[in-house]
């Protein structure tokens, strides 16, 4: 397929200064990819280098936004499924992308309001998002059907594309620049995991589990990752949040009580979603995934000989209790069976006391967890001045 030939020498001139600015945000330069003859060349024999790996992924990453920085409507799909094959196999760097979206938002919006169809241009409304003006809000254009938005200063990038096709230049050049610099996936099997999503970090991991310390600043947004493992939570601090499963609209979440804990079965599913936090404060959940997919069939402990365990969840996959003790208490001896996890929900001071041991003094803080193993025994005293609120669980 040939490019289209540019519109007018008005944008012709537009696209050299977005090039320049696409070469800037990564520091490679391609000469073949200037002229409309060596990206007509390039676009041809773009397939047999890319299966091959004989392209350098700088070249790659420029060649697919050159795409649709010099085609017309002809180049929609191309860029389409130069945005979709590349992140399969190649790393997009989209730091490096959005670095250079300052200088690049400016001239997409020059770039592409000039060229929308009318149909397109009666639908573009000037919405504000805090105060600040977007450079391009849509959301329906028959018959394509895309949500691209990017705000003031680049800081924002967020889109979704329904369909392969894109009717408006406009609309399919915006698409194929912010999908580039976002570096998103549009399939549900290209999303990241929930452990590589943004504010989730990894604190422990083994054979049986991963935990994660999932830290929402105020309006912090995970982007959409997947889900495939069972997982339990608990709430350190909450907040307004809300959620949007893959092609379904934002919904409100609830607002869970600090020390909430839930549960939630993945296994043998794909579920793609993301979280965004309310404006007005930060959100913290501890995490726990389970990696095998069946219990391992190990009995768990009841700790019926210390009431102050009081069960919140019992299951096939885990046992979990809550744990208060006010300032002076204590708690009798219990012997975990399974292995398991603790999560600090209110920190405090606490003395450990095992047999044949000294007492150990631990200076505990919300989010704490600790991997416990099966087979220890151990007696709890708060010795600070504040409530100490732990959750325990046990892996079946």
């Amino acid at each position: 397929m040939i490019l289209d030939p540019p519109h007018d020498h008005v944008v012709r001139g537009r696209q050299a200064r977005l090039y320049r600015a696409l070469v800037a945000s990564n520091g490679c330069d391609h000469p073949e990819l200037r002229s409309r003859e060596g990206l007509n060349k390039s676009i041809l024999d773009f397939q047999t280098h890319n299966e091959s790996g004989t392209r350098p992924d700088s070249l790659l990453q420029n060649q697919a936004i050159a795409c649709s920085i010099l085609g017309g409507p002809s180049m929609a799909r191309i860029a389409f499924e130069l945005v979709q094959r590349l992140p399969r196999r190649r790393n997009w760097a989209p730091v490096q992308f959005r670095a250079g979206l300052d200088t690049m938002a400016g001239e997409i919006r020059a770039l592409c309001r000039p060229n929308l169809p009318a149909r397109a241009e009666t639908a573009l409304g000037a919405e504000r998002h805090g105060g600040r003006e977007c450079l391009l809000q849509r959301h329906q254009v028959s018959p394509a059907v895309a949500h691209v938005s990017l705000k003031t200063k680049g800081k924002c990038v967020l889109k979704h594309l329904c369909r392969e096709r894109c009717c408006a230049w406009g609309l399919s050049l915006s698409f194929a620049i912010t999908s580039a610099v976002a570096g998103e996936p549009t399939q549900a099997d290209d999303f990241p995991m929930v452990e590589h999503a943004s504010f989730h970090q990894v604190v422990l991991a083994d054979q049986d589990q991963v935990i994660l310390n999932n830290r929402y600043p105020p309006g912090g947004d995970s982007g959409f990752h997947a889900h495939e493992r069972d997982q339990f939570f608990v709430v350190i601090q909450p907040s307004e949040t809300t959620a949007q499963a893959l092609g379904q609209p934002l919904k409100a979440g609830p607002t869970l009580a600090v020390g909430a804990v839930g549960y939630g079965g993945e296994f043998g599913t794909r579920r793609v979603h993301r979280v965004i936090n309310g404006k007005k404060s930060e959100a913290q959940f501890i995490v726990v995934e389970f990696r095998r997919a069946a219990p391992n069939g190990i009995a768990v402990s009841t700790r019926e000989a210390a009431p102050q365990y009081v069960q919140v969840v019992d299951n096939a996959r885990l046992r979990a209790w809550r744990l208060i003790l006010e300032p002076g208490a204590s708690v009798p001896t219990i012997t975990q069976v399974g292995k398991g996890v603790r999560v600090v929900v209110r920190g405090g001071l606490l003395s450990t006391r095992e047999p044949g041991k000294a007492p150990q003094l631990l200076w505990l803080k919300p989010a704490d967890v600790a991997v416990q193993e099966a087979g220890a025994t151990r007696a709890l005293t708060n010795t600070g001045n504040s409530t100490v609120e732990l959750i325990e669980l046990e892996l079946k």
